[in-house]
């Protein structure tokens, strides 16, 4: 299927005074201008490029106009010998080649489809790793480790988690997505919070900084409950979104590895 990118490059390559035939487009010429075509596939890629795929006979019109329009500018600026610099040039060659790239993924993910075994196999190694466990998760977040550190030294003088907590919320007014993060379950949180919350019961605060891509966090374990998984239906189509991401990203890196990259 055409993606919106090609469809846009068609048009721009149109602009660089190439001309439809030469691009073996052999569909219904709807109208002429000078010696330049509009056809049935080039309309079709001009209402594709503005998002439009099932145009109305007003749209349609509205876009032959505009592209006679085009064309007879076009014209114009053949006659007076225009050309594109050196950079308009490269940006179409960089939207070609942004779009065949595209296409090779999309090649890949055609002839290695994301099967209903494998979305069930997925899901089971999900709902075994969530365990059917919830966790009600408070934090502090700070910028570097010692800061985490003075808190956890308090924490273990004596004071309660939650003291310390509300004292660090005013201080730190202003940093978002701390101390009560609610109710999650083990993959909705940082990688390293995961082992840390499996080791702790409710009440208990994490004896060691725990570093995540954030900075560094003092964590509480509030509460946990049990919880059923969501049924397979329910997720099926989220979870072949993310093996589809996962293939891509897995293609992505075959590529790098056989293209030889120097720098």
């Amino acid at each position: 299927m055409k993606s919106i990118l090609l469809s846009f490059l068609l048009l721009l390559l149109a602009a660089c005074s190439t001309q439809t035939s030469e691009l073996s487009d052999n569909s219904k010429v709807l109208v002429k201008v000078g010696d330049k075509v509009i056809t049935e596939k080039y309309l079709q890629a001009y209402m594709y490029n503005r998002g439009i795929k099932e145009p109305n006979k007003e749209q349609l019109d509205q876009a032959v106009d505009a592209l006679i329009k085009q064309q007879a500018l076009l014209l114009q600026a053949e006659r007076q010998g225009l050309q594109l610099s050196l950079e308009q040039q490269l940006s179409v060659q960089q939207l070609k080649d942004q779009t065949l790239s595209q296409l090779a993924v999309e090649a890949y993910l055609e002839n290695n489809p994301i099967t209903d075994e494998a979305i069930r196999a997925e899901y089971d190694n999900i709902t075994n790793e969530l365990q059917g466990i919830e966790y009600k998760v408070r934090h502090m977040l700070f910028q570097d480790e010692v800061q985490a550190l003075s808190r956890l030294d308090i924490i273990d003088e004596g004071q309660e988690y939650l003291t310390v907590e509300q004292a660090y919320l005013k201080e730190f007014s202003q940093i978002k997505n701390v101390g009560d993060i609610g109710w999650v379950n083990i993959k909705q949180v940082p990688e390293s919070f995961q082992q840390p919350l499996k080791s702790l019961s409710p009440g208990e605060v994490f004896k060691q900084v725990v570093i995540s891509q954030y900075g560094a966090h003092v964590l509480y374990l509030e509460d946990q409950r049990k919880t059923d998984p969501p049924a397979f239906e329910l997720v099926k189509d989220g979870i072949k979104k993310s093996l589809t991401i996962k293939a891509k990203n897995r293609y992505e890196q075959i590529a790098l590895a056989k293209a030889k990259v120097t720098k």
